[in-house]
């Protein structure tokens, strides 16, 4: 999806960021769209930046936007003429229409309408924005992180509820399919020959 967006347009590089802020971060779709630039601050390490959203229950919190979104969020800004005009309150994510002096956010509905356009032009179908959040959540369990860290990365209130959600995303492991190869493998030609029989 993110290889889908024309990144030599200001549109496509407000996509690609956008995108890459629910990849990176399985934040809800609220979460991202109501961002302002109040709403970053500079992190505890040289270089890294902070930030604040509210989620599920009123629940805010302080997190570090990993580099590559920054980096992709400061693209967008710099090409938008946005960067150097920014005001506490100024969205991050603006149509380019509202590109004057009444900013305002992308709206639920366009934020659908960008997430269905890249899945269409990645061909994948089916992706809602809510489905970002279940890929952040699988990408950080297949890079290593355990179950408690995922909770706390999807802000979840239990572990429970946590693997409620990966167990809906990850397959049953099929632990028994050698057990079937080595029974066609070895005995192809009589378990062929039986299956005829019985036929």
């Amino acid at each position: 999806m993110l290889k889908a967006c024309d990144r030599a347009s200001v549109k496509g590089l407000r996509d690609y960021a956008l995108l890459a802020f629910y990849l990176y971060t399985g934040r809800r779709r609220s979460e991202i769209a109501q961002l302002c630039w109040q709403d970053l601050r500079a992190g505890s390490e040289a270089g890294k930046l902070d930030y604040h959203y509210t989620g599920k229950g009123h629940k805010s919190s302080w997190r570090e936007i990993p580099p590559p979104v920054w980096s992709a969020l400061q693209s967008y800004l710099k090409a938008a003429g946005r960067l150097e005009t920014m005001r506490p309150d100024s969205p991050l994510f603006v149509a380019p229409q509202h590109q004057s002096a009444e900013e305002r956010p992308l709206a639920p509905i366009t934020i659908n309408q960008i997430v269905h356009r890249a899945a269409s032009l990645a061909g994948l179908e089916h992706i809602k924005v809510h489905s970002l959040r279940h890929t952040a959540a699988k990408l950080r369990r297949r890079s290593g992180a355990d179950l408690e860290e995922v909770s706390q990365f999807l802000d979840h209130s239990s572990i429970a509820t946590t693997q409620i959600y990966i167990n809906s995303l990850e397959a049953v492991k099929d632990v028994s399919w050698q057990g079937v190869e080595a029974l066609i493998g070895a005995k192809s030609i009589e378990l062929i020959t039986f299956c005829i029989i019985l036929e």
